[in-house]
């Protein structure tokens, strides 16, 4: 009992404190996948679509943030850029060649 009280104390003490306990296994991994495709995409300049969320969004990327896990993405008409977290991405996939130059113009 003694233990319990002890942890909650201590707990208490985190919270009011302002700093926040990290558990090793509340650990946000990024799929590798959509890592490969987002520096696949960066490399040959090319648009992607991305889902997120329940969101979706159409452009290119500006760059990617490792540090702080977002992505940059600016749409084609350059009027709209969204910043995403890497966590929240489901899939995103590369536009090919023929069907940017029809979203494009």
């Amino acid at each position: 009992m003694k233990k319990i009280f002890s942890d909650l104390l201590l707990l208490l003490k985190h919270y009011l404190n302002g700093s926040e306990q990290k558990h090793s296994t509340e650990k946000n991994t990024v799929n590798p996948d959509i890592l490969t495709t987002i520096n696949q995409a960066l490399t040959s300049k090319s648009a992607v679509h991305v889902i997120y969320g329940s969101k979706n969004f159409t452009g290119h990327i500006l760059r990617l943030d490792k540090d702080k896990s977002q992505l940059f993405l600016e749409n084609f008409k350059g009027s709209i850029t969204m910043i995403i977290d890497l966590q929240e991405i489901k899939r995103i996939s590369i536009l090919p060649p023929s069907l940017q130059r029809i979203v494009e113009t």
